[in-house]
């Protein structure tokens, strides 16, 4: 199995955390503050938090300024996606965090 690399990128004006992973982005989700970038085969490769700071606590400005590495995991359930990731500064320890989201599978969008 090839391993792909994992990039971040922040853009502290703005309070955006970005963390993605090589590949070709077919299209995107955009879930409140969260926009994920998803490949044509519909895997996550990438994670855009708007307002990072505000909806995790952890993940503070200096930290997010200086961070140096990050990883990226993507956990598909029947009705969920569970996106975790985490970044890495110098001298810090390693900031963790994730989101759930939930997904419409058939049987819940007859549902509705």
């Amino acid at each position: 199995m090839e391993k792909s690399t994992t990039h971040l990128n922040y853009d502290e004006r703005n309070d955006i955390l970005y963390i993605y992973k090589d590949g070709s982005v077919k299209g995107n989700l955009v879930v409140g503050n969260i926009i994920l970038d998803v490949t044509s085969k519909g895997n996550v490769i990438g994670i855009e938090i708007h307002n990072v700071t505000q909806m995790f606590e952890n993940f503070t400005k200096d930290i997010l300024r200086s961070a140096s590495c990050a990883q990226l995991t993507v956990l598909k359930k029947r009705d969920t996606l569970t996106i975790s990731f985490s970044i890495a500064a110098p001298q810090q320890p390693r900031q963790e965090a994730a989101v759930v989201i939930p997904t419409l599978t058939p049987s819940r969008a007859k549902e509705r």
